[in-house]
């Protein structure tokens, strides 16, 4: 890492970060791949040491996925996952336990005593630590062939947990008492079955994310996953608004139109006169120029975008309930799914017929008139039959 020209002020401008979060308490998971090699645990072990130095208490957790499937491939055992969730035959999971709890715990927790960190190495099942249970058969996307070819798809993933809760007692024992807990994901259920635990769920609910937790509970309602999933999905959206600053929260003040509704000056606000501005700037050099413009504009977007929605379709990641079964609502705004009926298809095409009129007619009516041969009379034939056009 580069020394700063002037030591003084790095540490000048890490005195604010040194003061807010001296005393308080990280949750860190690491990925089986950064635990390869040597060097890798290393470096990781010296960085997680500098923030305990900083008098950060640390609580670590971490996966072995990559361990897994080379011991899986020396034994010769199949690998298979799902969503990227591995299905956990009990010959698998005698080679899951192996690693999480053994070679890669060990490893790990060698170079963080080197590091200089009193580290205790657990597991989910100590002291009751981790409640959970076995994961029930899940439907997860669709069939593409054979006799039940477009019906709902069931997986078993074998010995795999969903977590129900954190009985953090020894956790706090540990942190009061100036240790660093470093939990593999193994836990286990009321009958004592050992069970594969996704690393990220455990991290979630030790901080504080549980299939209770409001927010967990509304995503679940919201997209129909299981409670390891929400917690994951949640836990990542909080990271990120974590992380965004207040300028995404920021409102001037709001004004209630009466039969409408109520106009916000937010961020939101600021951001879209920002973008019409641009494209304002683009569409006042004229159609032709404006088309080149676009045409690049939907170059840099699109591309993107289609590489995102068709690679998971190539190496069959996708999740195909977020694909199938679309309906549109029973009305516009109500959230509440309908059917195609003469309903939803006038609901449906109205949407569509809506957004093109509105870019195509308004477009060109309010940006290109003065390009127009006679604006007088071609402004609105401009508008009429480009909404005609819609129609049709």
């Amino acid at each position: 890492m580069p020394f700063a020209p002037n030591p003084y002020d790095a540490l000048k401008g890490m005195s604010r970060y040194l003061r807010q979060f001296r005393g308080k308490t990280f949750v860190i998971k690491i990925g089986g791949e950064v635990l390869d090699s040597v060097e890798a645990r290393r470096n990781v072990a010296e960085q997680i040491s500098m923030l305990w130095t900083l008098g950060i208490k640390l609580v670590i957790v971490h996966g072995g996925g990559s361990g897994i499937d080379a011991l899986c491939t020396k034994l010769g055992l199949s690998i298979e996952k799902v969503q990227g969730r591995r299905v956990t035959t009990p010959d698998v999971l005698e080679a899951v336990t192996m690693v999480l709890a053994g070679s890669v715990h060990s490893e790990l927790l060698a170079q963080l005593q080197v590091a200089g960190l009193p580290s205790v190495g657990l597991s989910g099942i100590d002291a009751g630590l981790i409640r959970a249970h076995k994961r029930a058969p899940l439907y997860v996307g669709i069939h593409h062939d054979g006799p039940q070819k477009g019906q709902a798809k069931l997986i078993d993933y074998g010995q795999v947990a969903d977590v129900d809760g954190v009985d953090p007692k020894l956790l706090h024992t540990l942190l009061e008492n100036d240790y660093v807990p470093v939990i593999c994901p193994i836990t286990a259920d009321s009958e004592g079955q050992l069970l594969n635990t996704n690393a990220d769920t455990i991290a979630a609910n030790i901080a504080s994310y549980t299939a209770e937790t409001q927010s967990v509970i509304d995503y679940m309602a919201e997209n129909s996953v299981a409670a390891a999933d929400a917690i994951q999905a949640v836990a990542a959206a909080d990271a990120v608004t974590a992380l965004t600053p207040a300028f995404r929260v920021w409102e001037a003040f709001a004004v209630t139109i009466p039969g409408l509704g109520t106009l916000h000056f937010n961020s939101t606000f600021v951001i879209g006169v920002i973008l019409m501005l641009v494209i304002l700037a683009i569409q006042h050099r004229g159609v032709a120029q404006t088309a080149s413009a676009q045409k690049w504009l939907a170059i840099i977007v699109l591309v993107p975008l289609l590489l995102v929605g068709l690679v998971p379709i190539f190496n069959g990641s996708i999740n195909w309930m977020n694909v199938t079964n679309l309906v549109p609502p029973t009305a516009a705004y109500s959230g509440v799914d309908g059917e195609w009926n003469i309903g939803g298809w006038t609901l449906f095409l109205g949407g569509l017929y809506i957004a093109a009129w509105s870019t195509y007619g308004f477009e060109t009516a309010v940006c290109y008139t003065r390009e127009l041969k006679d604006p007088k009379t071609d402004t609105f034939r401009a508008i009429f039959y480009s909404g005609l056009l819609c129609m049709v």
